[in-house]
């Protein structure tokens, strides 16, 4: 990974917030929609916040 601080706070979640993450980016139809998710997750992550929430 690129950034090891979003890295490390994901591998730090709980499995069901990790599936979170994971679903929400790969139920993107287009490829830019897909970027935008990764990069939103990234800074999420980096910020050990978790999605939807905080």
């Amino acid at each position: 990974a690129k950034d090891e601080r979003a890295r490390s706070n994901f591998e730090s979640l709980a499995p069901c917030y990790r599936k979170h993450f994971i679903g929400w980016v790969g139920t993107a139809k287009r490829q830019e929609t897909r970027r935008k998710r990764v990069a939103e997750a990234v800074r999420l992550l980096r910020e050990n916040r978790r999605l939807g929430i905080e």
